[in-house]
């Protein structure tokens, strides 16, 4: 997962002499799987410039009478949180769902480092209580506000929402947070999608081949506010799985410095907002270009829509941060629009092209691979008939869907794709039976290995089309099946 890194790891699982903590890896590893966490308590505070930091001991390997406080997600020209969030931390900075930045911080962990609490009550309290809205600690107070915002409507209990509503409508609330707060009352309902904005076809940038394109329109993904909470915790139990596998007794400095690299991914977003500026993303288009490069097999080019804190970004210079992929390329913020690349030069607008790659299909997610794609070109080994293209779409909801379709040069080709679907439909499903047995006890992990054994072949007309209809697949199931996987890392 990528949640600490080599020297960490080699710092963790290494013999101490140093342990302070009588608790034995046999206690620690029951406690943690129980619920708890490495470290049993964590210190807190706000500094002067509105960061959360962390009581910090672990660098020095001394007792926790020896720390100091230190920003929890340090962001300076030469530190960056990045390397250490794991893949399900960099998906929620980078993935908002129908929400914003902002929003994907963990509550919980947040606003309980803060000294408060993220149930009902407590962030209605919140929202309505006075502060100083001028410098450093007036900008990180309206964010723990608007942060309690989301929460609340993301939850949606009927007296926070009806309370909510009142407070916007009448101008109750400071003049910033009304705003954020009419917005997000503004997304409720189904389907909703107010104010969302779309890329321009007359502006997107393409190059004259590609070998995969993807759209995603983040207004129908799911609510995937959890991933920042689930990196936290899924961090914690592979370190965890790490000191069942060393035994022996760790250090309180070893518990400090575990701990604090896993709350990293609970609190970026947060930061990251807090020190360059909320980010909301509508549409997104990644072009996605393999080559025969053994240390870059891919150049990746994305560009976003939505609403952006473009001067605050930009000031981030995340083409140095990023390092070598991004040195040599492209990133730009504006106010509407983000573009990043490996590329030095992305491409030229290709109105005709971009306008039939950002049709809206209804899909949130949608993956375009033409026909002359290196991506083909792989699975040339199944000795199927050459495809024009392939394209896959995914919806959410209840039920999800699953949409495959390959576009071939005859229906004797499309016949011979569908068969061969089946085929390695029979061959996943014989994977997915070998599963280890925690994962297997997760009901989420049944019903999805049902809902796969359900999926539909056909062949219709030049096209053969691949369907899994998922229903009822709720994001707690999703939660719980992630975690269960984790164990095995």
């Amino acid at each position: 997962m990528g949640t600490l890194t080599l020297r960490w790891l080699v710092v963790l699982l290494g013999a101490s002499a140093l342990a302070q903590n009588p608790e034995s890896n046999e206690e620690l590893v029951a406690r943690v799987r129980r619920g708890g966490w490495i470290e049993a308590e964590s210190k807190h505070q706000r500094g002067d410039d509105g960061a959360l930091q962390r009581w910090y001991f672990a660098d020095t390997g001394a007792g926790p009478g020896l720390g100091r406080f230190v920003p929890l997600v340090p962001l300076t020209p030469d530190r960056h949180p990045f390397d250490n969030l794991g893949a399900l931390g960099l998906l929620a900075v980078v993935c908002h769902g129908p929400g914003d930045l902002l929003a994907m911080t963990d509550p919980g962990f947040h606003f309980q480092a803060l000294g408060g609490a993220d149930d009902e009550a407590s962030l209605r309290q919140l929202v309505v209580l006075p502060f100083d809205g001028d410098g450093a600690l007036g900008q990180a107070a309206l964010l723990d506000r608007q942060l309690a915002v989301a929460t609340l409507l993301r939850r949606g209990g009927r007296g926070a929402v009806a309370e909510l509503t009142m407070l916007a409508e009448k101008g109750k609330l400071p003049p910033a947070l009304g705003e954020y707060t009419r917005w997000l009352l503004a997304q409720r309902g189904e389907g909703a999608a107010v104010g969302r904005r779309r890329l321009d076809p007359k502006t997107l940038l393409l190059p004259v081949a590609f070998d995969a394109c993807v759209v995603v329109d983040h207004a129908r993904l799911p609510d995937v506010s959890f991933l920042a909470g689930l990196a936290r915790r899924t961090g914690i139990l592979v370190t965890t799985r790490a000191i069942e596998m060393a035994g022996g007794t760790i250090s309180d400095a070893m518990r400090n410095g575990a701990q604090f690299m896993a709350d990293q991914a609970a609190e970026a977003p947060f930061e990251l907002a807090r020190k360059y500026g909320n980010v909301r993303l509508d549409q997104s288009c990644v072009i996605i270009n393999a080559k025969a490069d053994s240390r870059r097999p891919v150049d990746v080019t994305w560009q976003a829509a939505g609403e952006i804190a473009a001067e605050g970004w930009q000031r981030a210079d995340l083409a140095k941060v990023l390092g070598r992929p991004f040195a040599s390329g492209v990133v730009t913020f504006a106010a509407e629009q983000l573009v990043m690349s490996t590329l030095d030069k992305p491409g030229l607008v290709r109105e005709a092209k971009a306008t039939e790659l950002l049709a809206d299909t209804g899909a949130a997610l949608r993956v375009v691979v033409p026909g002359n794609s290196k991506l083909l070109a792989m699975v040339g080994f199944l000795g199927l008939p050459p495809a024009k293209d392939v394209e896959l779409r995914v919806t959410f909801g209840d039920p999800a869907t699953i949409e495959f379709v390959v576009g071939v040069r005859d229906e004797d080709a499309a016949a011979q794709w569908v068969a061969k679907g089946k085929e390695l439909l029979a061959q996943l499903l014989e994977q997915l039976d070998t599963a280890p047995g925690y994962v297997q006890e997760v009901p989420a992990w049944g019903e999805l290995v049902a809902a796969i054994g359900k999926a539909e072949f056909v062949a219709k007309e030049v096209q053969a089309v691949g369907r899994v209809t998922v229903p009822g697949f709720t994001t707690a199931k999703f939660v719980t099946l992630v975690q269960a996987l984790s164990h095995g890392f």
